[in-house]
């Protein structure tokens, strides 16, 4: 394999690509104009007030989802594409300026050129195991001019404040509720607002500067940004520094182009400590039902105040002060290639892409944080190291001014090696713990196109993978597994437009209709593993077979564009945990191919330049997807006696969802509330129709589904008077559920008067209950939302008299100005396994001044 690496790398070297933008970062035929993908430049449109690089995406990517809740700086947005395939679907494969697996969170988004969504299965087919999930392109700003120099610089600071809070009692309620009914009750003499304590209204910013030009043929970029961004809840915080020099030359009469990349970043964060997992984060755990009472400080206002009104009944703030909870990251990027032109159709080309990430993490609580016996610490060390070499060919030529024929290969080979440490001490207790992983891949790809006159194309995509993976530590090593795996795609379009019947036709201006099936592979399930398990070595791999349909559009000389399509993608194979009684069996579970899941889902996106006068213009684009999925048969999870379906996700013991075939990927599976007795106590229906306080008997329905079903983003800009600037976006997610424990727990009578309750449960003992329902379908809430994501207004000077003309941007916006929604906790939105359990970040309101500036 070395050998076969060097003498690829020799030979490219000598013949290299010529076109530096595209090379290493997409698979795109050049017979076939329109694929499935989505380029979403970073343009005045989108959001100004970034610190997350994928925000860029919100309200314009289709068929995209955003799995992030709330707003805690540490936490990024991470995204699905198309929903769920498989239980252990990889991240989504980023490629940032032809490095494969770079971490976006790192990226300044002010850096960012374009954004493009690969999303087809046909073309993930190139990526074989690796892109199954979606691989999103990232390229960074590169100059285009023709100056010496070109300075540009922005900044903005934004004001963050809580968005939403949960409704509890304050302290006069509860006094008056304690009088009321005459409840045994120890004063603590204030007013706390507990959820004001712990929240801030912080002030993030934001510097950026930029220097690029072109010197004879070598073109220059330098670019280093400093981002700090403190949470709204206090502990939590971050701050990423960085610089990045981007450097390309062309000789040769342009023939040759060399390039090369280098890119650094340090990140420091504080990360709010999470200690008790039976109820989500421990800091909203204590500060949600803390009594109002009770104050913050002793009476020397220095020393919080304790008072043991619960079992691990304590102050967040002396928490969040006492503990450290702290990691450093260490980012380097490096990319290096080149391209060449033979001869005219015949292209070459080499990229070298390197990325290595240093995670440190360091956890104390000493002794007087929670009242502890003994002092817990803790420190973690992560190494991921990325490599990956792709050598490219291509050849292009057109027979007779009618038949365009390519083919090409790629020759792609990556590593990636994972090292992780743990060390933990609780009192005399000390404990350390090693794992590392390497998997290696190589992908032959090869590829070929045609067209006819540019109105019929067919493009063919065939991808070799081999793969190794070898793991030790955690008192196991695994031999080493090695798979070699064959995925073939097709696709095809029919460019209509250019037919000859619609040669006078004025209406349409483009019409495209293209059609696709490929199919990929996961080998994810491979790596999910820390002990060696009987017949590991035997899991096939999942496979994904896709089918996509869709149509193109452009209308009235491209006033109106768009395109509508549907896919529908199997999986077959798919790998879950298979759990054994112990004993026989050494451990309690095992990995086994158990299930098939089907999904399909419809895109729609139009664009349409509603004004375009001189003094006024309106764009506005729309996208809709919709999605859907089935658990064909088996299950993610399977119980030994229970082939049918798995319960999941427990609260106090008792699950909320089931994983069944016939059902959606998951859906709640929840006891029918019958409301409440006499006495004050929860009644559930039974399957007889009668009533029963016993949780036991209690009838269970499938009610709803976790995944949201449907997903649209609006994107509105105006220009006024060429110079003042108004964009608008907003968001709609919808049909799904959450379970809302915080609230049943918030909502239990019980708890008063030690401690806080809701107002619901305030109104439960007005109603005379005595206690709320441990679990029931009363706190199942439709979590359907619409939001206003961005709103900015900016005015553009322009410079044109200066001996350098340059512009000046000067803009203010708001984020998440409000949302509409039914759900009562502190964020319907993003990553959900349904359930809320004191463990979501609040929402931040933001409002934002920035300037850009450039000369």
């Amino acid at each position: 394999m070395k050998k076969l690496i060097t003498v690829l790398i020799i030979l490219s070297l000598t013949i290299i690509h010529t076109t530096v933008k595209s090379f290493g970062q997409e698979l795109k035929d050049s017979t076939f104009k329109q694929s499935f993908n989505q380029v979403i430049r970073n343009g005045d449109k989108n959001r100004l007030n970034l610190h997350d690089p994928l925000d860029i995406l919100k309200a314009q990517a289709v068929g995209v989802t955003f799995l992030k809740k709330g707003s805690d700086p540490n936490q990024f947005n991470s995204i699905n594409i198309r929903g769920k395939e498989t239980g252990y679907s990889p991240q989504i494969l980023y490629i940032i300026d032809g490095i494969m697996g770079a971490d976006p969170s790192m990226l300044l988004p002010d850096d960012i050129e374009s954004i493009e969504i690969i999303r087809d299965g046909a073309q993930l087919t190139a990526y074989g195991t690796q892109g199954c999930s979606g691989v999103i392109v990232i390229k960074t700003k590169h100059y285009t001019g023709n100056k010496k120099i070109s300075v540009n610089f922005s900044s903005f600071i934004t004001i963050n404040s809580l968005a939403k809070k949960i409704d509890l009692l304050s302290a006069e309620q509860v006094r008056s509720t304690v009088a009321k009914y005459d409840m045994n009750f120890v004063d603590g003499g204030s007013s706390t607002d507990w959820q004001e304590e712990i929240m801030r209204k912080p002030v993030s910013q934001i510097y950026n500067l930029g220097i690029s030009g072109k010197l004879n043929n070598t073109v220059y970029d330098f670019s280093a940004f400093f981002d700090k961004n403190p949470g709204i809840v206090k502990g939590t915080s971050r701050k990423n520094n960085g610089a990045n020099l981007k450097l390309s030359h062309s000789a040769l009469n342009n023939k040759l182009v060399l390039y090369s990349n280098f890119a650094y970043n340090t990140v420091n964060a504080e990360i709010l400590p999470n200690l008790i997992t039976n109820y989500g984060n421990d800091i909203f755990f204590q500060a949600l039902r803390r009594n109002p009472t009770d104050p913050v400080y002793e009476s020397d206002g220095v020393t919080y105040h304790q008072v043991q009104r619960d079992f691990r009944y304590l102050n967040p703030l002396q928490i969040i002060d006492a503990i450290t909870s702290n990691s450093n990251t260490n980012n380097l990027r490096i990319n290096a290639g080149g391209t060449y032109n033979i001869v005219n159709g015949l292209d070459a080309g080499i990229n070298f892409g390197y990325s290595n990430s240093d995670y440190k993490y360091d956890f104390l609580q000493p002794i007087e944080a929670l009242n502890e016996q003994d002092e817990l610490s803790s420190n973690t060390s992560n190494l991921n190291k990325r490599m990956n070499v792709e050598a490219k060919i291509n050849y292009n030529t057109i027979l007779n001014d009618a038949h365009n024929i390519s083919a090409g290969a790629i020759f792609r080979y990556r590593t990636l090696k994972f090292e992780t440490e743990s060390y933990s001490a609780d009192g005399s207790y000390k404990d350390t713990s090693i794992y590392n992983e390497d998997r290696n891949y190589s992908n032959i790809i090869m590829t070929a196109g045609y067209n006819f006159r540019q109105r019929y194309y067919v493009n063919v995509i065939a991808n070799i993978e081999s793969s190794e993976l070898v793991v030790s530590g955690f008192q196991t090593s695994i031999d080493q597994v090695n798979r070699s795996k064959f995925y073939p795609s097709v696709m095809a379009g029919w460019e209509i437009s250019n037919e000859k019947f619609l040669n006078d036709n004025t209406f349409i201006s483009h019409l495209l209709l293209k059609a696709s099936y490929g199919i990929r592979g996961n080998g994810n399930a491979d790596i999910n593993m820390f002990y060696r398990y009987s017949g590991i070595e035997n899991l096939k791999t999942e496979k994904f077979t896709e089918l996509n349909i869709a149509l193109d559009f452009g209308l009235l000389k491209d006033k109106v564009t768009g395109s509508f399509g549907w896919y529908s993608r199997n999986t077959d194979n798919g790998v879950g945990i298979y759990y054994l009684p112990v004993p026989p069996y050494l451990s309690y579970y095992t990995y086994k191919n158990a299930y098939k899941i089907s999904s399909n889902g419809l895109e729609a996106m139009i664009s349409v330049k509603a004004i375009d006068h001189e003094n006024f213009k309106w764009n506005s684009q729309l996208n809709f997807f919709k999605y859907e999925d089935e658990l064909k048969e088996g299950s993610f999870w399977r119980t030994e006696g229970t082939p049918t379906g798995y319960f999941n996700l427990s609260i106090q013991n008792y699950p909320t969802q089931l994983l069944r075939a016939g059902s959606p990927s998951n859906v709640f599976y929840l006891p029918v509330s019958a409301g409440y007795s006499e006495d004050g106590r929860p009644l559930y229906y039974t399957e007889t129709g009668t009533k029963t306080r016993d949780l036991v008997r209690a009838k269970y329905e499938i009610m709803s589904q976790t995944d949201p079903k449907f997903y649209m983003g609006w994107v509105n800009s105006f220009n006024v008077m060429k110079n003042f600037d108004l964009s608008v976006s907003m968001s709609y997610t919808g049909g799904y559920s959450i379970y809302n424990a915080t609230r049943m727990y918030l909502s239990n009578p019980f708890f008063l008067p030690s401690m806080n309750i809701s107002e619901e449960g305030l109104n439960n003992l007005e109603s005379g209950y005595e206690t709320s329902a441990f679990l029931s379908d009363t706190y199942l809430e439709n979590a359907s939302y619409l939001r206003v994501d961005d709103l900015t207004l900016s005015y553009t000077f322009t410079c044109k008299k200066m001996k350098t003309p340059g512009q000046l941007k000067i803009y203010a916006s708001a984020g998440n100005l409000f949302t509409v929604t039914d759900y009562t906790g502190y964020d319907p939105a993003g990553e959900s396994d349904g359930v809320d359990y004191f463990d979501v970040y609040p929402l931040a309101r933001t409002y934002t001044l920035g300037i850009r500036f450039n000369f």
